[in-house]
C-alpha cells in the first residue's frame, strides 16, 4: 500500500467559522465607526485564511493527480528496463510514465506556488518537486515517443540504453522530491483533520463527519501494519478496532444527517455512507481472509496465490478509501 500515494481531503470542511466572520465584517461596515477597525481586521484575517485554504487545496489537487507514485514508477523501470539493458539485452517491451501527467502535476504545483499565501512547510518541497519534474519532462517526452513508436524494436534498444542513466537520475530526483512533498502534505493533512474533529461539538453531524474521516485515516494506517505483518493476530485486533470506530462514526453521522433533513438522507450523503461501508467491509473481509490462513506465504515462492490475495485485499482497502475521499471532496453533503 505504501507504493501508492494517499489520497488527501481538501480543506472545504475545516473553516467552519469563516462565513460567520465574513458576515460580521460586512455588517459592521455600515454601522458604528468604532466597530469598523475590529471588523476590518476580522475580514482581513478571514481573507488570509481563505487564501491559505485555496492554496492548500491546489497542492492537494496536485497530489491527487498521481495514481501510481513516481517512486513506484522508478522501481518498476529499474527492474523491467534498466537491469536488462545493463546486461546487454534487447527489449521486447518499453514504456515510461505519461508526459501529460508530469506536466499536469507540475502545472498544479506552479499554480499553488504562485498564490499569495505563504506556506513555509509546503512551498519549499513543492518548489523542489516542480523543478525535478521540469528536468524530467523533456527526457520523458523523448522516451515516450520512442516507446509509442516502438523504436526499441528497430534500433536494438540502443536509444533506451544510451539515455537510461540520465533518465533514471532524473526520475530518482522526482521520486525523492515527491516523497518530501507527500510527507509535508501528510503532516498538515493530519493536523487539519484532527483539529476539525477536536474542535467540533460532540454529537453533532460535524463531529461525526470529521471523526469518520479521522478514523478512516487511522484505519488505513492500521491496515498497512496488518498487511505488512501478513495478518498477524496482534495487528488484526488493532485493525478490527479501528474499523469498528469508522463504522461507529459513520452510523452517528448518518443518523444526524437524517434528523437534520426531516427523516430523509440526500443522495450525495448516501453515496458517502456507501463508500464508508465498502471500506469497512473490505477491511473486515481481509481480517477474515487472514484468519483462514490465506496470508501465510511460502518464503521460497513470493508469487503464490496467497501473496496475490493479500495484495488484492490491500489494494481494495486503499481503493475504497480513495473513493471515500473523492466523494467527500465532491461536496454536496
Amino acid at each position: 500500500m505504501s507504493t501508492r500515494p494517499l489520497q488527501m481531503l481538501r480543506s472545504a470542511i475545516l473553516p467552519l467559522a469563516f462565513g460567520f466572520t465574513l458576515s460580521l465584517g460586512l455588517t459592521a461596515c455600515g454601522g458604528d465607526d468604532e466597530a469598523t477597525p475590529a471588523a476590518a481586521q476580522q475580514t482581513s484575517q478571514s481573507q488570509a485564511d481563505q487564501q491559505e485554504i485555496m492554496k492548500y487545496n491546489t497542492y492537494i489537487d496536485a497530489a491527487n493527480q498521481i495514481n501510481t507514485s513516481f517512486s513506484q514508477e522508478l522501481a518498476e523501470h529499474i527492474d523491467r528496463y534498466s537491469e536488462p539493458l545493463k546486461q546487454g539485452k534487447k527489449l521486447s517491451l518499453y514504456s515510461v510514465p505519461l508526459t501529460g501527467l508530469v506536466d499536469r502535476v507540475n502545472a498544479k504545483l506552479k499554480e499553488a506556488m504562485a498564490m499569495p499565501a505563504a506556506m513555509d512547510d509546503l512551498d519549499p518541497v513543492a518548489k523542489r518537486f516542480s523543478e525535478a519534474l521540469s528536468t524530467l519532462a523533456p527526457l520523458n517526452s523523448e522516451l515516450e515517443n520512442y516507446a509509442n513508436s516502438k523504436g526499441y524494436l528497430s534500433d536494438d534498444s540502443a536509444k533506451a540504453r544510451d539515455m537510461d542513466a540520465s533518465y533514471v537520475a532524473a526520475l530518482t530526483a522526482v521520486a525523492e522530491a515527491e516523497q518530501a512533498f507527500f510527507n509535508g502534505l501528510e503532516e498538515r493533512d493530519q493536523k487539519n483533520l484532527r483539529d476539525a474533529f477536536e474542535q467540533a461539538t460532540p454529537g453533532t453531524s460535524e463531529y461525526f463527519r470529521a471523526g469518520m474521516i479521522v478514523r478512516a485515516r487511522d484505519s488505513l494506517k492500521a491496515g498497512d501494519e496488518f498487511f505488512a505483518s501478513q495478518g498477524s493476530t496482534e495487528t488484526a485486533a488493532a485493525f478490527k478496532t479501528s474499523l469498528d470506530k469508522v463504522a461507529e462514526m459513520s452510523d452517528g453521522w448518518s443518523k444526524m444527517v437524517r434528523e437534520n433533513n426531516g427523516g430523509t438522507v440526500p443522495a450525495t450523503c448516501n453515496s458517502v455512507t456507501s463508500q464508508v461501508n465498502f471500506m469497512v467491509s473490505a477491511g473486515r473481509d481481509a481480517i477474515q481472509s487472514a484468519e483462514r490462513g490465506n496470508y501465510k506465504i511460502d518464503p521460497n515462492d513470493l508469487m503464490t496465490g496467497r501473496q496475490n490475495t493479500m495484495r488484492t485485499d490491500a489494494s481494495r482497502l486503499q481503493h475504497n478509501y480513495n473513493n471515500l475521499v473523492a466523494h467527500l471532496n465532491n461536496g454536496g453533503c
